[in-house]
């Protein structure tokens, strides 16, 4: 059973990320925090050791897996390097570091001590995308996919190995892509730098393993003070795709929202408030009647998250990355969503805030 450390006990991890690992073969073996974020997560956890020194921790207990997740967001570049070199593999909240030359750094750690850093983009473990992204003839795996992955459910053949298709039947029918528009609207972030690291960084992230990588063209800007701002940034993908991506934090936090349209021939995937899945395609017409035939192929397919089930939040894809965390840790094998793929959307990020930069 792997032994599991957790840097910074409160936030997500003490809300609801913590109780999906109940489920999998891992032990807690110490929590590092403030003295009072780690008596409170004593109370309601068996905790066997607490340490205010994260060194000490990792001296002392050397554990095979990490949760990194501390308060200061500048602590957690830090702390990852030293479990990667102490020999834990790491599942981090994002962002993991604050520039592309310190998320180098971690990727060439990776190959150094065979450990991996997984950054928390939950969304590539979502329901509703992951079963976009087979509709689309991708699949999400590990290191054995990283070439599949980069190309993009465009790639030339289409041969994927995916187990979505647009007749419902194996490999891809849903064929070309032509057009990605996406909506993600938030509250208040303390900086532009925050905003763009910690919530556009997402949906970028988003747009890669959907379609594959992507190229920023042009970046449009719009400011209400400094802590609210929208972003409307084109960008080209594969074959072609012309990409829209809306993101603002002009909203409050109690109701944020979000909306991916892909279109592609004579379908189209929608998925909304991450939720909700719709599948378009042309239908069946009963001879001359214009009746709908509901045994042919096409129509609308629907995945609904809102129902009565309870899921324990799946459809926010924690529940699911800390199954491929601890997978991952205890096969030994990479997962795509390591620090080497991270890399790509950290560049995007700092392209991003370059062109915005010369708006101003």
């Amino acid at each position: 059973m792997k032994k599991l450390a957790i840097f910074g006990c409160g936030g997500l991890v003490y809300d609801f990320i913590y109780d999906y690992f109940k489920k999998l073969d891992v032990r807690l073996a110490a929590i590092c925090d403030t003295p009072g974020n780690m008596a409170r997560f004593a109370r309601a956890y068996a905790v066997p050791a607490c340490y205010e020194d994260s060194g000490e921790l990792l001296r002392k207990e050397r554990p095979d897996m990490a949760l990194v997740f501390p308060a200061d967001d500048a602590a957690q570049f830090g702390l990852a390097k030293a479990c990667m070199l102490a020999g834990a593999d790491v599942m981090c909240e994002r962002p993991v570091c604050h520039s592309l030359r310190e998320g180098e750094e971690l990727a060439d750690l990776q190959e150094r001590t065979g450990k991996f850093v997984m950054p928390r983009y939950n969304r590539r473990y979502m329901p509703a995308y992951v079963s976009a992204l087979g509709i689309l003839g991708g699949r999400q795996g590990g290191s054995g996919d990283a070439e599949m992955q980069a190309a993009g459910p465009q790639a030339a053949g289409s041969g994927m190995g995916a187990s979505g298709g647009g007749d419902g039947g194996s490999g891809s029918g849903f064929g070309r892509i032509y057009m990605y528009n996406a909506a993600f609207h938030a509250g208040a972030y303390a900086s532009d730098e925050a905003f763009a690291v910690n919530h556009v960084s997402h949906h970028l992230d988003l747009a890669r393993m959907l379609l594959g990588e992507i190229e920023l063209r042009s970046v449009m800007a719009l400011r209400e003070d400094g802590t609210r701002l929208g972003y409307q940034i084109a960008f080209e993908g594969p074959r072609g795709l012309l990409g829209c991506i809306q993101s603002n934090s002009f909203l409050c936090g109690d109701y944020p929202m979000e909306r991916v349209e892909i279109c592609g021939d004579r379908q189209q995937l929608i998925v909304e408030n991450v939720r909700h899945l719709w599948h378009n395609r042309p239908v069946s017409r009963i001879g001359g009647t214009g009746a709908v035939d509901f045994a042919a192929a096409g129509g609308t397919k629907i995945l609904n998250a809102n129902n009565a089930q309870l899921d324990n939040r799946t459809h926010y894809g924690f529940e699911q990355m800390a199954a491929e965390f601890a997978r991952c840790a205890g096969t030994g094998e990479r997962p795509a969503q390591d620090m080497a793929d991270a890399l790509k959307t950290y560049a995007l990020v700092e392209r991003l805030q370059a062109m915005a930069a010369k708006l101003d």
